[in-house]
């Protein structure tokens, strides 16, 4: 057996163990910015689920490995056909939200649940309705941080109104992200 090789596996088995140590440390007290493009859906009353594109953009800071506070700006279009009854427009979806996230493991790969609180805006082109409520946020995201500077993932979220979270319009996000991390 050629005992000279032990010193190099055991200072390699410690590095690649104290890795995610390392980038957990490099994590808490940054800054991060981050862009998103978003697929996203909406329930509306009458059962229409008009579906759409849009991005978002988001700030964010991690209080510690583990916990990040994000304040994210998310804006979709839905295009809603006409019928009959009544012509087709874009219906519009704005969000402001301040959402924490809790991430399950310290290693490169970062899944974590997601809440938040925020405010909804939805405005329909035709007849210029537009409505204003707080709403809920959940998701769920997953990232994997390729340099201590940048991280690429997705996230899913799900919308609703504070006062009945379960009303409609519900609206859904989907999309991948990048993520610049900066001190």
């Amino acid at each position: 057996m050629d005992y000279t090789r032990i010193p190099a596996i055991t200072l390699g088995a410690l590095l690649l163990l104290s890795a995610p140590k390392a980038l957990a440390e490099q994590r808490t007290g940054s800054f991060a910015m981050g862009v998103a493009p978003s697929y996203a859906f909406v329930v509306l009353e009458n059962q229409v689920k008009p579906d759409g594109g849009g991005g978002s953009l988001f700030l964010q800071y991690a209080i510690t490995e583990a916990v990040e506070a994000r304040l994210s700006g998310l804006w979709t279009g839905h295009e809603i056909p006409g019928t009959e009854d009544t012509p087709g427009g874009l219906y519009q979806v704005i969000s402001l939200a301040l959402v924490f996230s809790y991430a399950f493991d310290l290693a490169p790969v970062r899944p974590a649940l997601e809440a938040g609180i925020g405010v909804l805006h939805q405005r329909y082109s035709v007849n210029e309705q537009r409505a204003t409520s707080v709403s809920l946020l959940f998701g769920v995201s997953a990232d994997y941080q390729l340099l201590h500077w940048l991280e690429v993932g997705a996230a899913f979220h799900y919308h609703a109104f504070l006062q009945n979270p379960s009303q409609y319009p519900v609206y859904f996000d989907v999309g991948p992200r990048v993520i610049f991390r900066f001190r």
